[in-house]
């Protein structure tokens, strides 16, 4: 029998036109499952991103703080190191860092890059909390595992504003300007918005108030610099190039001082004046301080009145020969802070305490009265 007849058909069976028809169709359908599913010889690649896997080993990050021996590896973890656990465990690799001043220290904090569910210490898994005792090049130290399972490379950290109030004797205050950037390890962890100063009654320190803006880091539901939550009433420590001490917050969310300035009038007595003292006090005289708010509208001046005790025990008045009793009218910058009303960055009240630092001499007396303009 012909291969093909002499009506076109293969073995006299199939026409030849429409078995190239069929062959078509198949080699198009086997072209599109083909792309459809890659080919046998073209495997995916694996994601190296946050959420890559290899096999079924998952990439993840974890924070931890590191808990001893800080003083000596704070300027030596940094990005891309390689923290290896001891006794054995697969090495984790810095992805980012965060660092901050304590009292007397620095603290460090690391997001590491692990394969897995959390890091493991010689075959176990570090559950949150735990400490890992590792070694970064040839110093060995500790650190607890405040975080696991993190989809991030970066930590959560932030910049806070905060207004810090500290007693500080004249050198370090001079030492202090806005603008100062604070730094760690040549990170900078905190920046100075703003520096107000006012005098104190004992002559030796002066109360300043100061905005920073601070580097801190999210740790659970609370913002974290160095080792101490920022929350009204919690110390931090402020580390400069010339200094360093310890300050309490006073306000959150702002560096700036609260309320909005008010003019006002204060009236304030000074009892016992030595003459040296009342002939400096004249109309027009200024504070000199930082944060000075007051100028001198008036002065009134008589004799001082004196308590003594007569030869059969009576007390009776009298007057000091030289010293004066003198009383001052202020005109002020004050700060409205809702219903109350501020001086020298603290309540203004009758009977309260007030330190005056002026350009050619220091008086302390009490307010005797106040209104605003």
């Amino acid at each position: 029998m012909a291969v093909i007849d002499e009506e076109g058909r293969l073995f006299g069976v199939v026409n030849v036109i429409d078995l190239l028809v069929v062959l078509v169709v198949v080699a198009v359908v086997a072209a599109g499952v083909a792309l459809l599913t890659g080919g046998d010889d073209q495997g995916q690649q694996p994601d190296t991103g946050s959420n890559a896997t290899n096999g079924t080993t998952t990439v993840r990050y974890a924070t931890l703080s590191v808990t001893s021996d800080v003083a000596n590896l704070s300027g030596r973890i940094d990005v891309n190191d390689t923290i290896q656990p001891l006794p054995s465990g697969t090495p984790l690799r810095v992805t980012d860092t965060y660092v901050a001043p304590t009292n007397g220290g620095t603290r460090v904090v690391a997001r590491v890059r692990y394969n897995g569910t959390l890091p493991t210490v010689d075959g176990s898994a570090v559950p949150i909390g735990n400490a890992i005792n590792f070694r970064e090049d040839d110093l060995g130290a500790q650190a607890r595992v405040l975080a696991a399972n993190e989809t991030g490379a970066s930590l959560p950290t932030r910049t806070t504003p905060v207004v810090v109030e500290t007693n500080l004797s004249p050198a370090r205050l001079d030492a202090l300007q806005a603008g100062d950037e604070l730094t760690v390890e040549g990170e900078t962890v905190a920046t100075v918005a703003s520096v107000t100063a006012y005098p104190q009654s004992d002559n030796e320190s002066i109360r300043a108030v100061v905005g920073l803006r601070l580097r801190t880091i999210s740790e659970g539901d609370r913002l974290v610099y160095g080792a101490s939550p920022v929350v009204i009433g919690r110390e931090v420590n402020v580390r400069t190039d010339d200094s360093e001490f310890e300050a309490v917050i006073t306000a959150t969310n702002r560096a700036r001082l609260l309320g909005e300035p008010t003019d006002a009038t204060v009236t304030v007595s000074l009892a016992d004046v030595s003459p040296t003292v009342a002939d400096q006090l004249e109309a027009g005289l200024e504070e000199r301080h930082r944060g000075a708010t007051a100028t001198v509208e008036a002065v009134e001046s008589e004799p001082a009145t004196v308590v003594t005790a007569t030869d059969d025990g009576r007390l009776v008045e009298t007057t000091h020969p030289r010293n004066r009793d003198v009383t001052l009218t202020l005109d002020v910058t004050a700060r409205r802070v809702g219903d109350e009303l501020r001086f020298h960055g603290r309540p203004l009240g009758v009977g309260d305490a007030v330190a005056l630092d002026f350009e050619r001499v220091d008086v302390r007396g009490t307010v005797v009265g106040f209104r605003t303009n």
